[in-house]
This record gives C-alpha cells, structure tokens and sequence, in this order.
C-alpha cells in the first residue's frame, strides 16, 4: 500500500492548524503541528515530514529563521518549504524564495490554489527522491561494473599483442566499417552524415592481395580454425595498409582490396611492407606448426567512383572503376609468372622516384576481360637479397629477352632467358619465360 505522505504545519494561531489541517487530511494527507518554530525545528529532526507549510510571523522565531536553519542542515535542505503567510510584500517573497523556499502563498489563501501547490511540490519531491533513488543504482551498479573491468583488466593483460589490438578496435567499431578517411574523402565529418548515393570522382591507387592455395589450406581446418587463422593474418596486414594512409575497401574472402587516395608511393610501400611482414610471420606459423602462407598482390592506378551503394535499409560503402577490375587481374598474373607484386605502367609512371624501388618490366599483356593491352612491372624491393642481387645482375639481360619474346623472337629470347637463369637460379619468371618459348617455337 502506497504510503501517505506527511505534512508539518508550523502557525502560532491555533485557528489555522484547525483550518489547515482539515485541509491536509480531507486530501489524503497526514498531517503534523507545531505551535512556533522551535517546536518545529525539533519536530523536523524527531521525524522528517515529507513537505511543510511554515507561517512567517511567529514570537520568537520567524518563519524565515526556521527555514534558514533548516537550509543549512544538509539532511534536512531538500525538504520542500511553502510559506503560508499574510506578508504580502514584493520583498518578503523575494526573501523567503531566496533562503530555499519552493513557493510563497499569501493569506488569505484559496483552498483549491493552495492544494495544487502543495501536490505539484509533493510530486516534485518524490520525482526527485525517485531520481536520486535511481542514481544511487546506477552507481551502485557502475562500481560493481567498474569492480568487474579491473578483474577484466587483470585477464586482458595476459593476453597477446594482437587481443589488444582487437579489444581497442571494438572500441573503434564504426570506423573498422565505414573509415574516417572514406569519410573524410566524402567530404562527411560523420557517419551520420552518410547518404545513400554520396559519391566522389578521383584517381587513387587500388591494391589487391590474395593468399595463394588458401581453399586447400582451409579443407583442414574447422570453422573456428579457419575464421581464426585468417583473421590473424588480416591483423597482420591491416595496420600496414592504415600506416600507409591506405583505406581497406573490404576483405573477400582470404583477399584484401585497399585504396591509396594520396600516392602510388604509399601503395607500392604498402605492399612491399606486407610481404616482409609475411616472412616474420611465417615464422610464428612454422614455430605453431600451422601452414606457412604465400600471397600474390597487383597494384594499379586510375579514376574511380568511390561513394555509397544499395537500398535505404542497407548500404555499403564501395568503389566503382574499371580501375578495380584491372587491379584484380593484375593479382592474378603473380601466379602465372610466380612473383609476389606486380604493378601497371599507369602505378609505375605515378611513383614519385622509381631509384627507390627494385622494379623490372615484366611483360605486354593483355588483361582477361579487357581489350587494351598493359604493361605490368615486377617490383621485387621484399625478396630475399640473394634473389634481389640476382635479378639486379641480369636486369638488362633479363628486359631484353621480354623485348625479344615480345617482338616474338622466341629462339633468341630464350637464349637470353636461360643466360638469366643460369646467372640467377632461383628466378621462377624467367624459366616460365623460358617454358613459354619452347612451347611457342614447337606449337609455332
């Protein structure tokens, strides 16, 4: 049963504690008296009422004084105040509203005026007790919460490197779906801002890089196995990308597609940082007695439209380009000529200084689906250094006999493919260059 709430009525005349507490008790209320503020003070501290109608004069103690005293007593402050007085003065209602009074109502007062001020106060009281109530809980509940993330804490800190990095990019989750650099590139400061159709035109860089043989590395695995093992692999790459200001359009599958919207340095950097990051990585593979993984990534440079595709209900953030698609096929070609990065002529002409890279022009193809042809280079900055030296040796050598295959001068090209492989045994390009030949000499 709901309780009722209690009122303290504080008046010297004796008539008006009759008068008002009929009033009281008439609505529900229980009413309590006191003759004098002494009385009242000391009424209050015995037992705390849950609103009071308190006159102004009184012999000895004033009304004012009461309330000052109950102000300034920090268990009983909240304790709503109404003055019931017959000082009518502007300046008595200025001074009885500034010690904390809630209200101010004259004699002789309307019965009807003076219950709607005493249930609206009484409601407020219990608003805000319900409040603090509610705070007390949330608080209660926030330590215990906070009691919990310090055992948390405790845990995580045994956790490897890379549980860390996926704990602090929970707490990054928008960005790991829509990147603030895509954002940023749409001219948007949030997701919010986000409109279906929102679109760009600008030349960036695209980079594709698959894990070669992954379905036969996934047949012997588990599910869990395999969700686990390829997101590790991603947590190796991702950070490479993001520190080159790369953006990571999606994963498909076990493949990787980024956009480099500020250089082809970035992108080739990229790449070539990914692909001494799979050595280190291998390693840890090798040592867990997992599989060791080979990727093959192809990098090219052209217009794009990047903007927001799909329906009011669901959109994805994406590119539009038949940029993207040669980028892809690009990535196929590493393993037709067994090198891990290849790039177009368009990514090669945009590098700010090609001294900086290993780089060899590879070959004239013509990509599947396409009818112009493409120049692609074989930058090999991330190969062992034996190899590097060796294709270094024969770099000269080595686009001399492409010019000649290309010119379709297969005998001779050989020649000079096999002279490439003899000086470096270890280059997989030239001896399918060199199986190539044969084959053309025989089939003509």
């Amino acid at each position: 049963m709901k309780r009722k709430p209690t009122i303290l009525i504080v008046d010297d005349n004796p008539g008006n504690l009759a008068v008002l507490g009929s009033i009281v008790t008439e609505n529900g209320y229980i009413p309590g008296f006191a003759t004098n503020g002494a009385i009242a003070l000391a009424s209050v501290k015995k037992k705390r009422p849950d609103l009071i109608l308190l006159d102004v004069m009184m012999p000895e103690m004033d009304g004012f004084e009461v309330c000052r005293q109950l102000k300034q007593d920090a268990t009983l402050a909240d304790i709503p105040i109404i003055f019931l007085t017959a000082k009518t003065e502007k300046e008595d209602v200025i001074a009885g509203l500034s010690l904390g009074a809630v209200d101010y109502v004259t004699k002789p007062f309307n019965k009807s005026e003076l219950l709607s001020r005493v249930n609206t106060h009484l409601e407020l009281q219990a608003t805000k007790e319900e409040l603090r109530n509610t705070l007390e809980q949330l608080e209660k509940q926030n330590n215990e919460l906070h009691s919990k993330n310090v055992k948390l804490e405790l845990l995580t800190q045994e956790l490897a490197e890379a549980q860390k990095e996926k704990l602090f990019q929970l707490n990054q989750a928008y960005e790991r779906f829509v990147p603030r650099t895509f954002l940023g590139l749409l001219g948007k400061q949030s997701i919010t801002d986000i409109n279906l159709g929102d679109q760009i035109e600008r030349e960036m860089t695209i980079l594709f890089a698959d894990i070669r043989g992954f379905t036969s590395i996934s047949e012997e695995m588990t599910p869990q196995d395999n969700f686990d093992f390829i997101n590790n692999y991603f947590g190796q790459m991702e950070p490479i990308i993001l520190q080159y200001q790369g953006i990571i359009d999606k994963y498909i599958g076990d493949a990787i597609m980024a956009l480099f919207p500020y250089s082809v340095d970035d992108a080739i950097s990229a790449a070539i940082a990914m692909l001494k990051t799979l050595v280190n990585y291998n390693k840890i593979l090798q040592r867990a007695g997992l599989p060791i993984l080979q990727i093959g990534i192809g990098i090219h440079t052209g217009p794009l439209m990047l903007g927001t595709i799909g329906g009011q209900n669901r959109m994805d953030g994406t590119v539009i380009s038949d940029a993207v698609n040669i980028a892809s096929r690009i990535e196929g070609l590493t393993k037709t000529y067994r090198t891990p990065l290849l790039i177009s002529e368009a990514s090669y002409l945009g590098l700010s200084e090609t001294a900086k890279y290993l780089i060899r022009r590879l070959d004239r193809v013509k990509v599947k689906g396409k009818s112009k042809y493409v120049n692609i280079f074989e930058v090999f900055s991330a190969d062992m250094q034996e190899v590097q030296a060796g294709k270094l040796a024969t770099l000269d050598l080595f686009e001399k006999a492409v010019h000649l295959y290309q010119q379709q001068s297969f005998e001779k090209a050989q020649e000079l493919f096999q002279a490439c492989l003899s000086q470096n045994p270890v280059d997989a390009t030239a001896e399918i260059y060199i199986q190539h030949c044969q084959k053309l000499m025989v089939n003509g």
